[in-house]
C-alpha cells in the first residue's frame, strides 16, 4: 500500500502543475443503533445494548480534461459498545455491536486512507485504493430500473460494506469504458481490511479478485454478464462450513472459485401503471480447500406502480435463493459463498448472509413527496438444507483472526429461520442533509428456537448523514 500511496501522492502533485479544478469533498454519518438480541439460554449477557457510530470522510481530487488524482481519509469512531455480548457457541456474538466490541477491544476511534487512486479518463482506467460495487457498472436513466439496480442488484458479491462503520476499499485497478447502450468492466484487486475492525489501512494480499462485467442498458431494461475469479489464500484463518471442527481446523488449502452469472431488469408501463421484474443467477465452482465447490443463487422480483392513485405504494414481491450443503462429509461443498459482498442491502437487519438461505418476501414503498421515501418489508427466511449452517456477515476483512462468515450449527433439525417485519423512513432535508430511521423486528422460528430460548429480536437505528 505504501507504494500505490507513493504513486498516487506524485500523481497528485503533477497533476497539479495541469489542473484546471481542485475539487474537495467530505462526509459525516452519525448512527444510533438499538439490539436486543434473542435472548441467550444462560448467563448474564448484554443482548439488549445501544452503541454510537460516527464516520467522517474528507478527500481532495485534481483534475485535468484527461485524468484526475484522488487521496481521502476516513475516521471512525465507536462509542457503548456493549461488553459482554458475545455468549458461548452456538449462540455468539449477540448483535452486530458484539462484533465491533470484539475486534476492537477498548480502541474508539481510527484515521486512514480510504481512496488514493489515480484516473486516465481517455482509456476508462483507475489504479490504487478505490471502491467498487459490481452490478453498478452503468446507471439506467429510468429511474425504476435504476433503484432495482443499486437496491436489489448491486454489491452481491463485491461491495464496499458501507453500511458498517469502517467499510472496505479495494488496492487494484478498475478498467470501465461506455459506448452508447453498452459497458464493459474490470477489476483486478485485494480488498482492505476494515468492515468491524477500525483499523482499515491494512491491504489483505492473500485474497485477491478478477471481475469482469458486459452491461447492455437500454430506456427500459439492463443486462449483465460477469465473470468472477476469486481466491482466498489466507493461512492463519480457519474455514466455516458444515464441517466437523477438527476437519475444518485442518484444511489449510486455499479457496478458489470462479462465480458466473449474470441479471436482467426490464420495466414498463399501460394505462394502469408501471411493473418491473428483476432476474439474476449465479454458479460456482472450483476448491473449497479440500473440497470441491459446487454451489448456485438466485433470485426472482416483480414489481408494480400504480398510475392512477395518488401516493399509490410500489409494491414489489422476490425470492430469493442461496444454495446450502445437505452432506458435510461427500467431499462437495455445496453452499454459496457470497465472497466480498454488502449484506445489509439484502438482510436490512443483519441476521443472515447470502448462504444457505432462502428469501421469500413483499415490499412496498410510497414516496409521500419527492424528498421522502417510506419503505416496508415482510420477509419469511429459512435454511435451504437444514444439515448446513445459519450464516451471517459478509467476507473476509481480516488477515488473520476471522474468516469474515459467522456460522451457527444448527441442533433443530428444521429449516424455518425468521420472519421479518422492517419499517424504514429516509428524508432528505436539504442539499447537504439527509435522515433516515430504520425498525426491523425478528420472530425467531424452529432454527432460532433451537439455540435461543426467546425468539424474539429487535433492531432499529436512526442516522443522520451531512455532506461537508
Amino acid at each position: 500500500m505504501r507504494t500505490v500511496l507513493t504513486i498516487v501522492s506524485a500523481a497528485l502533485l503533477s497533476t497539479g502543475a495541469l489542473a484546471q479544478t481542485t475539487t474537495y469533498s467530505g462526509s459525516i454519518r452519525v448512527r444510533q443503533e438499538a439490539w436486543d438480541w434473542f435472548k441467550p439460554a444462560t448467563g448474564s449477557f448484554q443482548n439488549a445494548y445501544t452503541f454510537t457510530g460516527v464516520t467522517l470522510r474528507y478527500g481532495a481530487t485534481r483534475s485535468t480534461k484527461t485524468s484526475s488524482a484522488t487521496v481521502e481519509l476516513e475516521a471512525p469512531a465507536l462509542f457503548s459498545l456493549p461488553t459482554r455480548a458475545t455468549a458461548p457457541a452456538p449462540q455468539g456474538g449477540l448483535g452486530l455491536g458484539a462484533l465491533y466490541r470484539g475486534f476492537n477491544a477498548n480502541q474508539t476511534s481510527s484515521l486512514f486512507v480510504k481512496q488514493a487512486f489515480y484516473q486516465d479518463k481517455l482509456r476508462g482506467i483507475r489504479a490504487g485504493r478505490f471502491e467498487f460495487n459490481d452490478g453498478s457498472e452503468s446507471v439506467p436513466e429510468n429511474p425504476t430500473l435504476a433503484w432495482v439496480k443499486s437496491q436489489r442488484v448491486s454489491q452481491r458479491l463485491i461491495g464496499t460494506f458501507g453500511w458498517s462503520h469502517v467499510g472496505r476499499s479495494f488496492d487494484g485497478v478498475h478498467y470501465s469504458k461506455t459506448k452508447g447502450t453498452d459497458n464493459l468492466t474490470a477489476v483486478a484487486a485485494y480488498p482492505t481490511a476494515g468492515v468491524f475492525d477500525l483499523n482499515g489501512q491494512p491491504t489483505l494480499t492473500s485474497v485477491h479478485f478478477g471481475y469482469a462485467a458486459a452491461t447492455h442498458t437500454t430506456k427500459t431494461s439492463d443486462q449483465r454478464f460477469f465473470g468472477l475469479l476469486y481466491e482466498d489464500g489466507r493461512k492463519g484463518v480457519t474455514k466455516v462450513d458444515n464441517r466437523a471442527a477438527a476437519e475444518t481446523a485442518a484444511d489449510k488449502d486455499t479457496i478458489r472459485l470462479l462465480t458466473l452469472g449474470g441479471h436482467y431488469a426490464q420495466t414498463g408501463e399501460n394505462a394502469n401503471g408501471k411493473w418491473d421484474v428483476l432476474g439474476w443467477a449465479a454458479v460456482q465452482s472450483g476448491d473449497w480447500g479440500t473440497q470441491f465447490q459446487q454451489a448456485h443463487a438466485y433470485s426472482l422480483e416483480a414489481g408494480w406502480q400504480p398510475k392512477k392513485a395518488k401516493n399509490a405504494p410500489w409494491l414489489r414481491v422476490g425470492y430469493d435463493v442461496y444454495s446450502g450443503d445437505s452432506n458435510p462429509s461427500d467431499g462437495k461443498h455445496q453452499t454459496f459463498a457470497p465472497i466480498l459482498n454488502t449484506p445489509r442491502i439484502y438482510a436490512r437487519t443483519p441476521f443472515f448472509a447470502e448462504a444457505n438461505s432462502r428469501d421469500l418476501f413483499i415490499q412496498a414503498l410510497v414516496r409521500p413527496d419527492k424528498k421522502t421515501t417510506l419503505r416496508a418489508d415482510l420477509h419469511r427466511v429459512s435454511l435451504d438444507k437444514a444439515a448446513d449452517h445459519w450464516y451471517a456477515a459478509g467476507g473476509p476483512f481480516l488477515s488473520a483472526g476471522s474468516f469474515g462468515l459467522i456460522g451457527r450449527t444448527n441442533p433443530s433439525g428444521g429449516t424455518q429461520l425468521a420472519d421479518i417485519i422492517d419499517l424504514s423512513a429516509d428524508r432528505t432535508i436539504d442539499k447537504r442533509t439527509s435522515a433516515s430511521v430504520y425498525v426491523g423486528h425478528l420472530l425467531g422460528n424452529t432454527v432460532v428456537k433451537g439455540i435461543y430460548p426467546d425468539s424474539k429480536g429487535f433492531f432499529a437505528y436512526g442516522e443522520i448523514n451531512y455532506k461537508l
